[in-house]
């Protein structure tokens, strides 16, 4: 359909022209560009990374990889011509080749990107914030792929492709970007042809109503300690599982409770103590090799929703190598094992969460006689 201006005498055509004529190169124009002003595709999605390809035995690049705000991974694939050539085929290899990532692999890509077009953000506390998550969730993260595709026009092939896709199940959307010149200025017509918006919503449904059952269908990991050392072993090395080993034996003595999560990639576990009062925990053991820290919890609770008492714990933590900075007392940074992986640093580490408990049974006992 033509574009026109609206002049007191009457329309006027605003002609169409191609991405060639006005001289807009694909990667270097209409990539940077879109890159910036996304929403113009999808209100829901962020940049995580553009020429994305941390992948072996393959050159393929992603041209832009997004997340939106249900976490699901985003594969963006731009062209400039008017057939859109056979880009829902590169799109849905991408798409299988993406679908494994875990959040810890998209918060380095992020960073990656963020540093690269300069910026200095924490990557995992942009995502955080973006999707409305306290912490890192890997079981929601990732459940599905969806596709855009946007292009100057597209082939019949390619719309009839997308269109049967779709049917089954997946989530791909075609936009056409139709480039007007307006005397001597670039006019782009974006235009979403599938699905049709009026459509959309009967498809969403369709595709949630599949995507339940794939979920049902896939299979949960129940973690415990011989998987958690041997992924450890195989993420960073034997000192640092050795050390998972040591605080998983101290922590259950201590605490008397250990809870794993059901995770597919990143497992974990929490020596939890269950008080008169409350249940208490101040940290993880991840998969990756790291101690998670849960300020974010036990700024909910007595006594650590004093922020000064958390800052202690935080001084306390950081005289040890573990570097976390105050500005994230109520959010749920990380540290390597390596900081404690030593026995003068793993008794250290050992004294400050004693401590810690003992401020957290203190006032719960005295909770408990009040009551």
């Amino acid at each position: 359909m033509a574009l026109y201006e609206m002049t007191t005498n009457g329309m006027k055509t605003i002609p169409l022209s191609t991405f060639k004529k006005k001289r807009i190169k694909e990667r270097a124009d209409l990539q940077q560009i879109l890159k910036k002003e996304i929403n113009v595709l999808s209100s829901d999605i962020l940049v995580v990374a553009e020429e994305f390809g941390d992948w072996d035995d393959s050159n393929r690049r992603i041209d832009l990889l997004a997340i939106d705000t249900d976490a699901n991974l985003v594969v963006i694939e731009l062209k400039r011509t008017n057939d859109g050539g056979h880009m829902e085929l590169q799109a849905i290899r991408y798409a299988a080749m993406v679908s494994a990532m875990t959040f810890a692999q998209i918060c380095n890509t992020y960073d990656r990107y963020l540093k690269g077009n300069g910026e200095n953000i924490d990557a995992e506390e942009k995502l955080l914030e973006f999707l409305g998550w306290s912490e890192p969730d890997e079981e929601k993260f990732g459940k599905d792929v969806r596709i855009i595709l946007a292009s100057a026009d597209f082939s019949k092939e390619v719309t009839t492709a997308v269109i049967w896709l779709n049917e089954r199940g997946l989530d791909i959307r075609c936009f056409r970007l139709l480039p007007h010149d307006m005397e001597g200025r670039t006019i782009i017509d974006i235009q979403q042809i599938i699905p049709l918006p009026e459509a959309e919503s009967y498809q969403v449904k369709v595709r949630e109503k599949s995507q339940a059952a794939r979920t049902s269908r896939s299979q949960k990991i129940k973690w415990d300690l011989e998987k958690l050392i041997k992924a450890i072993k195989e993420n960073t090395n034997d000192e640092y599982a050795e050390a998972a080993r040591d605080i998983h034996d101290w922590s259950y003595k201590l605490m008397g409770r250990m809870w794993w999560s059901e995770a597919k990639f990143d497992g974990s576990f929490i020596p939890i103590w269950d008080g008169p009062v409350d249940h208490h925990w101040f940290f993880a053991v991840r998969s990756i090799g790291k101690i998670e820290l849960y300020l974010g919890l036990m700024a909910k609770k007595p006594p650590f929703n004093n922020s000064d008492l958390r800052k202690e714990f935080i001084n306390r933590l950081n005289k040890l190598g573990a570097d976390i900075p105050m500005e994230r007392s109520e959010l749920y940074p990380k540290f390597s094992l390596g900081v404690i992986s030593n026995p003068i640093k793993m008794k250290a580490f050992r004294e400050i969460i004693e401590w810690a408990l003992g401020k957290v049974q203190q006032i719960d006992e005295t909770e408990n006689n009040e009551e």
